[in-house]
């Protein structure tokens, strides 16, 4: 190729701006203070303008801890440790080219503290004793707020009944406004809710005060009449104390241990009366289920003591008759709607009547199970329309069960409003109230719609929103404008940003359709909340609502309405920079998020120009175009996406001196000979004596004036002057790249995997891709030792292994270099090839090219035959280990032989696994492994004769025999047991002895011996007849056992006195059984006496029946 000669070229200068010499010559920004829930955070900074070698560093400079910054010489780091609230002061500082410049940013922490807590639960306090003193914590750095609420039914007591000594510190007094009277139950749960200083930062914990009720409840007599179909009853007390036991946390529960026992005095026949519970003033009761007087007491027991009532009489009058029906069939909705308020209400919607005089009517049936004999009354109840007259009601259908009235609305006509009226039947004493309304619409509602809510969320924390609900009507279009309606709004969330929190709503009873707002709560993160509003009845919209805004042409009963929170971003428009000379200067201000940040000039030196901010809406921004010295301020404005939030800072530039003017600059352009580098030369209008010099716009300085060896590329040049105390103007260098050919090569095998032994063939390929001819081109073939040259055949030029020298290459020219080789039986099979030339080549990624082959190598392989798997009892002898050869296709393979022994789970217990490898000269191994499993199985065998089973008397039991037993593989345990096992009389049983002898691996063997035994009878020959409860009887032990028995007992004269078949203890007591010296039945002399005794001695086929006799002498002793 032909190469560009070395020229020296002058250029010209393009002004760029000017480059500035700085007390420090960079800005950084530590980002916007912020504020945090917690005790971590992320610290993000940012710098712009000429870096020096020292980097970057944050620092703790002041806060009530010490925290630890993750990652100090990062720009973007977190920090934690903030435990302690307060104010955390960090630094970012930048080394810069001239200076270090420093940013300031403060994180205000507000982490739940660890002493924050509302205190232990109070228990067991008697309310007659009325307070407590809590002992919550209010840590320093945030206010604190008691609030209570009651744990019996918070939705409906709320805190009733209570109040604090005050609400804003840790240990006021909590009590009760009536204490012995409370008229609520006197159990509470206490929250204290602190909130940071700056009111971002909400925490809560909770106790509870469970004041024991006063038992001392007022009952009285009640007259009342029960609902169909029940036989619960209720009265309300009139006078506290109250409380609740039908809720688990009430203090009048059982589970908070009070207890109401019901003492009933007097019930009707068939009555049943039981205690339900007490729900605050209402005392309910079950089994009422026969008319007449229970007369009661009640004895309640708690903390405060116990207390029986003064008696009481319920008495029940009977049975209301059930609410009427008014979806009566023919005039359902849409005619006659349901529900309108209370349970079992109903009613109409007219849209067109008002001035009309058009009587309306309405149906209404009595329950099936009730007597058409009921007596029902219509009469008009609640507040009229403005200027309405009464109406006029006529019931018809008297003695049926199916009724309707017929309503005229009198000489003022239907008027705007809702007109109500109480359907009443009656049954004796007891009679039940239904409600009926007739709506006449002013027909002027307006669509349901929510106008849109912006706010500002600070970062942390949550905030709350007023939501501006639609326009009242309920009521407000006049005072019987859907008078009794129970309706409300409903929301349903339709969206919210990701990892938000759920949205907090206010109570029903706050939403209704009378109010005008609504408080949503719980927001925690910017973001669009979408939430649908709709009004509703019961359950849902409902259709009195449906047909209330149908008479208006809407049809659409909700609105969505979107929640628009945008995060405050707190505006850091970075260091401050003194300035040495005029010159363009770097703006960084911290970043602005999804908002919009935008710089402004605020101020300029007396009769200086106007600055131009380049990108004025950019986070970073150079400004141009300063011409005097004094000082600029610049404004960084920080708008939220939706502009609800903004933020702004101010930072100032101070400029003392100009600059001097440009350089000029000579340049030697890169070649293809000097390896593609070149020079910038800097020629100045000054003298020499104080000049340094830079090609990177200031970031480092050097003595000379001549910068060498440099790549291609675009350069910035200045030179500084320390008398001045200036940069110079800049001026922009570009140092153009050099065209050089590029040389490449490749190569191919015929046969990628080839046998050991095989001839295969490289194919290498040299390319000279261009734009010039290349000279002096070598390719460099190193053969690898896995393969044996066999020829090596150029296309051109000579080869000289392992050199092929082709010389000059021209543009696009291709010439290849054939190799043959033999495969190797091992060695390197990776071939790689070079090329080179005598100029730079551009592109050096493609100057080599390799080309593997995998040969096929088997793996060894054993001569002999293999042994297999084996078991064996532990006496038998373990066979000796083979010794193995093997064979392979590079020579002759090595085998190791290795034998572990694995342990079983006992000694006799083992494997032996042994293992033969072969390996072969590449390394590749064939492997052999043989178990050899050793196991004792055999259990130990008995060397002693065995005893055997043996009957004998109770007085001739033998020793137990020695037993001995040997085992073939180890030592042996013999252990000896004896069990007595009770036979069916006290003169027979058996015992039972087993030997086991167990050998080291738990193999055992048993030998079991019965011993069978039978006692004869044992006298007890001392009686002494004298009623003391000792020896009173001739006592025969064990005779029991031998029903077939005679006793006989004879004088001293051989007269027999006593004789007794089938004789049992306790028979003979010193009288005469006889019938010759004394008469039967009369008390014996003392004296001596003998007995002879005959009993068949057998045990249910043991043995042979015998027969036994036992005689002795009897000692009498009777006081005669």
């Amino acid at each position: 190729m032909k190469c560009i000669k070395t020229m020296q070229v002058f250029l010209l200068v393009l002004f760029v701006g000017v480059q500035l010499s700085y007390s420090q010559n960079c800005t950084s920004n530590a980002g916007g203070d912020v504020i945090i829930c917690e005790s971590q955070v992320a610290l993000t900074g940012s710098v712009s303008g000429a870096l020096g070698a020292g980097g970057t560093t944050w620092s703790f400079v002041s806060g009530p801890g010490t925290p630890t910054i993750v990652s100090p010489n990062n720009l973007i780091t977190n920090v934690t440790g903030m435990m302690n609230g307060g104010d955390y002061l960090f630094m970012l500082s930048n080394v810069c080219g001239v200076g270090v410049s420093e940013s300031f940013v403060t994180v205000t922490a507000n982490p739940r503290p660890a002493s924050f807590n509302a205190g232990s639960d109070i228990t067991n306090v008697c309310a007659t004793v009325g307070s407590v003193n809590l002992n919550g914590v209010i840590p320093a750095g945030f206010t604190g707020t008691w609030s209570a609420t009651s744990l019996a039914n918070s939705y409906f007591y709320g805190a009733n009944n209570s109040m604090f000594s005050d609400t804003t510190i840790g240990n006021p007094v909590f009590s009760l406004v009536n204490a012995t009277n409370h008229d609520y139950d006197p159990a509470y749960t206490l929250t204290l809710t602190i909130t940071s200083l700056d009111g971002l930062c909400v925490y809560t914990d909770d106790m509870v005060v469970k004041f024991c009720p006063n038992p001392e409840i007022n009952v009285r007599d009640a007259s009342v009449c029960l609902d169909s179909d029940s036989s619960d009853g209720f009265y309300d007390l009139y006078t506290p104390p109250f409380f609740n036991s039908n809720y688990p946390d009430a203090s009048g529960s059982i589970a908070s241990g009070t207890t109401i026992t019901l003492n009933v005095i007097s019930q009707p026949t068939g009555g049943n009366m039981t205690f339900v519970s007490m729900d605050r003033n209402r005392l309910n009761f079950g089994g009422l289920s026969v008319s007449g007087d229970y007369t009661y007491t009640l004895t309640i027991d708690s903390c405060c003591g116990t207390y029986t009532t003064p008696s009481a009489t319920f008495t029940v009058n009977g049975a209301s008759p059930r609410p009427v029906n008014f979806q009566v069939a023919g005039h359902r909705d849409p005619e006659q709607l349901t529900l309108y308020a209370y349970m079992g209400s109903s009613g109409e919607v007219h849209c067109g009547t008002s001035g009309l005089n058009t009587p309306e009517l309405f149906y209404f049936d009595l329950d099936p199970l009730d007597s058409p004999a009921l007596v029902s009354a219509v009469t008009s109840s609640g507040v009229l329309p403005p200027g309405a007259s009464t109406p006029i009601v006529t019931v018809f259908g008297a003695g049926t069960m199916n009724r309707y009235a017929s309503v005229a609305p009198g000489a003022s006509g239907w008027m705007v409003g809702t007109y109500a009226f109480r359907v009443n039947l009656l049954d004796g004493l007891c009679g039940s109230d239904s409600y009926y309304y007739i709506h006449i619409s002013d027909n002027s509602r307006q669509p349901i719609s929510v106008p849109d809510v912006d706010i500002c969320y600070p970062g942390a924390g949550t905030v709350s929103v007023t939501v501006q609900l639609p326009d009242v009507y309920q009521e407000v279009i006049n005072s019987s404008y859907f008078q009794d309606f129970l309706g409300g709004y409903e929301f349903t969330i339709i969206s919210q940003p990701a990892g938000s929190l759920s949205l907090q709503f206010e109570s029903l009873s706050e939403r209704e359709l009378t109010d005008t707002s609504t408080v949503i709560s719980n927001l925690s993160e910017p973001g669009d909340y979408v939430i649908r509003i709709a009004p509703y009845n019961g359950s849902g919209v409902g259709p009195f609502l449906e047909q209330e805004y149908a008479c208006s042409g809407i049809t659409q009963l909700f609105d969505e309405f979107t929640i628009r929170v945008d995060q405050q971003i707190n505006a850091d428009a970075g260091s401050s920079q003194t300035l040495s000379c005029s010159a363009d200067v770097f703006l960084q201000g911290n970043s602005y998020g999804a908002g919009v940040g935008t710089w402004t000039l605020v101020s300029t030196p007396v009769g200086a120009a106007i600055p131009t901010i380049v990108s004025p809406n950019s986070q970073q921004s150079n400004v141009e175009g300063f011409d005097a010295v004094g000082n600029y301020e610049f404004e960084w404005t920080i708008s939220s996406p939706n502009g609800i939030c903004t933020s702004s800072d101010i930072v100032s530039m101070s400029f003392s001196s100009l600059s001097p003017s440009s350089p000029t600059i000579s340049t030697i352009l890169p070649d293809c000979t000097n390896f593609l580098l070149g020079s910038i030369t800097i020629d100045i209008p000054l003298p020499n004596a104080d000049l340094i010099y830079s090609i990177d716009d200031g970031a480092t300085f050097q003595s000379s004036n001549v910068f060498t060896g440099l790549a291609p590329g675009d350069y910035i040049v200045l030179y500084y002057s320390n008398s001045i105390g200036c940069n110079s103007y800049t001026v922009s260098v570009n140092l153009p790249s050099a065209i050089c050919p590029d040389l490449s090569i490749s190569k191919v095998v015929d046969n990628a995997t080839p046998n050991i032994g095989d001839t295969v063939t490289f194919s290498i390929t040299a390319l000279n891709n261009g734009p010039s001819d290349a000279t002096g081109v070598t390719i460099v073939e190193n053969l690898p030792n896995g393969y044996t040259l066999v020829s090596a055949t150029p296309s051109v030029g000579t080869w000289v292994a392992p050199n092929w020298i082709v010389g000059s290459l021209a543009n696009g020219a291709t010439e290849i270099l054939t190799v043959v080789v033999t495969v190797n039986c091992n060695g390197n099979y990776t071939n790689t090839v070079f090329i080179s030339g005598n100029e730079t080549d551009p592109d050096v990624t493609n100057n080599s090219a390799s080309e593997l082959t995998i040969p096929i190598v088997t793996p060894p392989s054993f001569v002999e035959n293999l042994s297999i798997d084996i078991i064996l009892e532990c006496d038998e002898t373990i066979p000796v280990a083979e010794v193995l050869t093997a064979t392979d296709d590079c020579g002759v393979p090595t085998v190791t032989y290795a034998e572990v022994s694995t342990a079983g789970s006992c000694t006799n217990n083992y494997v032996l696994t042994r293992t033969w490898t072969a390996t072969n000269s590449s390394g590749l191994t064939t492997t052999h492994i043989q178990n050899i499993t050793i196991q004792d199985t055999i259990p130990p065998v008995f060397t002693s004769n065995l005893p055997q089973d043996i009957v004998a008397d109770c007085n001739e039991i033998p020793e137990p025999a020695v037993m001995t037993a040997t085992d073939s593989c180890g030592a042996v345990m013999i252990v000896f047991e004896e069990e007595r096992i009770d036979g069916d009389c006290l003169n027979r049983y058996k015992i039972v002895r087993t030997w086991t002898a167990t050998d080291d691996c738990g193999s055992s063997t048993m030998h079991e011996q019965t011993l069978s035994f039978y006692c004869e009878i044992e006298t007890f020959n001392a009686v002494s007849s004298d009623g003391d409860g000792v020896n009173d009887e001739f006592i025969l032990e064990g005779i029991a056992c031998y029903p077939n028995n005679k006793l006989m007992i004879f004088n001293r004269w051989g007269v027999k006195v006593f004789e007794r078949n089938d004789y049992a203890n306790h028979m003979f007591r010193g009288y005469s059984d006889g019938r010759i010296t004394v008469a039967r039945g009369e008390k014996l002399p003392t004296g001596t006496y003998f007995y002879v005794l005959e009993y068949e001695y057998e045990y249910a086929g043991e043995f042979e029946s015998r027969s036994i006799k036992q005689s002795g002498y009897l000692y009498l002793t009777t006081g005669k």
